[in-house]
């Protein structure tokens, strides 16, 4: 039977947080910018293009947060056995979604 701290992926987990806080600061930054071309009366299209690109940055940021946590699930799923997990229902859970996956 494995401890938690061996069962977790740490570098995913970093990745994770690295990835979250450029979204938080992208999403900052892009406040900031509209703010910024709000107060100078520009137009909505003017606006919208402002925003465009930290809208995609956004995105693309948030794709980015997808795989790294589903890569750290995968992780997960696979270094930890059957025999690891307390709660049947959780058990059970987990081989089906091995099954459904081929984890």
């Amino acid at each position: 039977m494995r401890s938690l701290t061996e069962l977790v992926p740490w570098r995913y987990l970093a990745a994770a947080v690295v990835v979250l806080l450029l979204g938080v600061g992208v999403g900052l930054v892009g406040t900031w910018q509209l703010l910024v071309a709000v107060a100078g009366g520009t137009t909505l299209l003017a606006l919208l293009e402002v925003a465009l690109p930290y809208l995609v940055a956004l995105a693309v940021l948030a794709l980015v947060e997808v795989v790294v946590v589903v890569a750290a699930l995968v992780k997960v799923a696979r270094a930890v056995s059957s025999e690891d997990i307390d709660s049947d229902r959780l058990r059970a859970t987990v081989e089906r979604i091995r099954r459904r996956l081929s984890v």
